[in-house]
């Protein structure tokens, strides 16, 4: 029959770690850098042949893209405008 190990306590110098601030970054570079690299593969399959249905994918992830990035671009304005209200 095997023991189970007992519990530990946990290290004494986690406890006094204060806990770091959740990044806020903003969201619209991301959107638009998914987006370019659709664009980039569409264009690739494009010039090199590839199967028609690969070049569909890659636009519909352009496509898909665009509302994403309204999305963030709306929820980096309310970002930068919470922020002004907190430092003042």
């Amino acid at each position: 029959m095997t023991r189970r190990p007992e519990p530990r306590e946990p290290h004494k110098s986690l406890e006094s770690r204060p806990e770091p601030e959740p990044l806020d970054l903003p969201g619209t570079p991301f959107a638009v850098a998914g987006i370019a690299l659709w664009a980039v593969a569409w264009v690739a399959v494009k010039a090199f042949g590839g199967s028609e249905v690969w070049g569909q994918i890659c636009l519909a992830g352009v496509l898909v893209g665009i509302p994403g990035l309204l999305t963030m671009i709306v929820h980096d304005r309310g970002r930068r405008n919470r922020k002004q209200r907190e430092a003042v």
